[in-house]
């Protein structure tokens, strides 16, 4: 009996309080980690992408017509320089900027469809281009056009000259020049 009145005297019984929030588990730091590690890498790829997407932006408003050849090979050169840098794109011309393209995911311009395509963006068969002088007669310059109001002087000149470009535009296939810039663009080998 004397047990029952200990008993009685006790205080009623009651559960421990409930676990708080902090300090967190080790299964949820870890689980915070991963998360945020997860967010940071989203991030920079998004931040990283963002040249190729605005690349491939302005490629697909594109609209092919007499000047497609030097539109898309500035775009081509721009991205180029934004991404691998000047000291490396700027110095490349004619087949080493071929092989740049090729290497970088641009396996369309490989070979004669490279050629054609510089052909069409800088308007003359060869590196070496006729050069109208302003008494109309015409000397040889190693140096290419840099902008397309230019390449109009730089194509042989005759009654029907728009024609021949369309018809060289047509015969080149600029679908070709498209897909092979996507590559590039996109880095696919």
């Amino acid at each position: 009996m004397e047990n029952m009145s200990w008993l009685k005297q006790l205080a009623p019984a009651h559960a421990p309080p409930p676990p708080g929030l902090w300090p967190l588990a080790p299964g949820w730091w870890g689980l915070l980690v991963l998360l945020l590690l997860a967010v940071l890498i989203y991030g920079f790829r998004r931040y990283a992408g963002r040249r190729r997407r605005a690349a491939l932006r302005e490629l697909k408003q594109m609209c092919i017509n007499e000047h497609f050849a030097i539109e898309l090979q500035n775009l081509l050169r721009r991205y180029a320089i934004a991404v691998y840098g000047r000291e490396t794109v700027a110095s490349l011309s004619g087949e080493n900027w071929l092989n740049f393209l090729v290497s970088h995911g641009g396996t369309g311009f490989a070979g004669e469809a490279g050629n054609d395509f510089l052909r069409a963006a800088y308007g003359a068969p060869s590196q070496t281009l006729p050069h109208p002088n302003p008494d109309g007669t015409t000397s040889h310059s190693t140096k290419l056009p840099k902008d397309g109001s230019q390449v109009a002087g730089y194509l042989p000149e005759g009654e029907g000259t728009n024609e021949r470009l369309r018809e060289f535009h047509v015969k080149n296939e600029p679908d070709r020049w498209l897909q092979a810039a996507r590559g590039f663009l996109r880095g696919k080998k």
